[in-house]
């Protein structure tokens, strides 16, 4: 298992986002980063952008590390 840092953002939006994950599969990382993104959006519109676009994210990074990452916003 390794640590994961996931940047991408929502199809049509323009800002990317990042998050941490803790030791886990790189899949369930990407998982994780998805469900992040999308907590607070409504269902629906996930069904709209998977539908017109094709996918519910657009992964900018997907960087994996077998020690912790920390991460600094600027």
């Amino acid at each position: 298992l390794r640590w994961f840092a996931v940047t991408g953002r929502i199809p049509g939006t323009d800002e990317n986002c990042t998050i941490i994950v803790p030791p886990t599969t790189r899949q369930a990382a990407m998982d994780a980063f998805t469900e992040a993104l999308w907590r607070d959006a409504k269902s629906h519109d996930r069904q709209r952008v998977e539908a017109e676009h094709g996918v519910a994210v657009r992964f900018v990074s997907v960087l994996s590390s077998q020690t912790e990452i920390f991460y600094e916003s600027f």
